[in-house]
């Protein structure tokens, strides 16, 4: 969510940067390494790359001062602008760290539809079940009518509703990482807000 000027940002969006710093972390590299491997854009490689080739005379002293993009992160959750283009802004940044084969999947934490859900007071119900649906294709899950299916309308029989459905859910949190888990069960919850499935909810 975009802040307007002057409007104190949702405390949802520092737990979002720093959710995906933390991971990022995780890996071992030190804030000085991950600014040298990912802060520079190509046109800020390039800057250093020819300052490198130059006499220390003539050197332009673009390159001199060395990003601290993941220092503010850890230090006050800043999320990188990208107002020098010698640095990559947060979108850019998540990207080119997402793309190195020890940080694969570090962006889906980011661009998790938590931190969306946990600032939007008001959601439709068309919109909860456009989320659901796509949350569910994207993890190649399905949700069916369980009474249809001989098999399992025998086994709700015998255990009842809640536990099947119980169940099923919990395997089904398994295939997903924990962020999507907990986006999967709030969509969940909202769509079962109905008095009839009190149940469920």
């Amino acid at each position: 969510m975009k802040q307007r000027g002057g409007q104190k940002k949702h405390w949802a969006e520092e737990a979002r940067i720093r959710t995906w710093y933390q991971a990022v972390k995780l890996r071992g590299w030190a804030d000085y390494k991950l600014d040298d491997e990912f802060a520079w854009t190509d046109e800020g490689n390039a800057l250093r790359q020819e300052d490198k080739g130059k006499s220390k005379e003539l050197r332009s002293g673009k390159t001199e001062h060395r990003p601290r993009i993941f220092e503010w992160i850890r230090k006050e959750a800043r999320e990188p602008q990208g107002r020098d283009n010698r640095w990559h802004a947060i979108e850019g940044l998540v990207s080119v760290v997402d793309a190195h084969p020890l940080f694969v999947g570090t962006a889906s934490l980011y661009h998790s539809e938590l931190w969306d859900l946990l600032q939007n007071t008001l959601i439709k119900p068309s919109e909860v079940q456009s989320k659901l649906d796509e949350l569910l294709e994207t993890h190649g899950l399905l949700r069916i009518d369980p009474r249809r299916l001989g098999p399992v309308a025998d086994i709700i029989a015998k255990y009842g509703d809640e536990q099947v459905f119980d169940r099923c859910l919990h395997l089904s949190l398994r295939r997903m990482d924990y962020l999507s888990g907990i986006v999967l069960a709030w969509l969940l919850h909202l769509q079962t807000e109905p008095p009839a499935n009190w149940r469920f909810r």
